[in-house]
């Protein structure tokens, strides 16, 4: 079990990887910003399953959840505020290596907050779209380190 330096090294080595791929196949161009962009939101998926419990992922997300409201609040988004509120006391409410650990939540997850955040801002979608792809790949590269290949995936 990897500390958090191990985690975003292995983000990292999956973020690039799912990024040569989708470049060599010519699925996206990605810009200068964009390639970063991607980059991040993989380190951060990588972090993202330990937030159920006091680690650099939790302050990192705790931190991110404080400007997303702010400018929820500031935009009136005020339904959007409660659903974000609901998924931020959520890691409190759970065990360590519960549900943040889980395959399927791994990718329902990102996958959902995208659809939604798509309504919002459709001229985005390409982008969120990818950028849920990272975030999945760098929190399977965290399940991996964890539990192993063969483990991630057991049904």
């Amino acid at each position: 079990m990897p500390g958090y330096q191990g985690h975003l090294i292995g983000g990292l080595a999956a973020s690039n990887m799912l990024l040569a791929l989708l470049t060599c196949t010519g699925v996206v161009c990605p810009t200068p910003l964009g390639t970063v962009e991607w980059i991040l939101v993989g380190l951060l998926g990588s972090l993202f399953p330990d937030i159920d419990i006091k680690s650099k992922g939790q302050k990192i997300f705790y931190w991110i959840l404080l400007f997303l409201y702010i400018y929820l609040f500031v935009q009136r988004h005020l339904m959007v505020l409660g659903v974000f509120s609901i998924i931020g006391i959520s890691p409190m409410l759970v065990k360590h290596r519960g549900i943040f650990h889980k395959w399927w939540f791994i990718i329902a997850m990102p996958v959902v907050l995208a659809v939604i955040a798509s309504n919002y801002f459709p001229c985005y979608t390409g982008m969120i779209c990818c950028d849920a792809l990272f975030f999945i790949v760098g929190a399977f590269s965290h399940l991996i380190l964890d539990f192993g290949f063969q483990r991630t995936f057991r049904l």
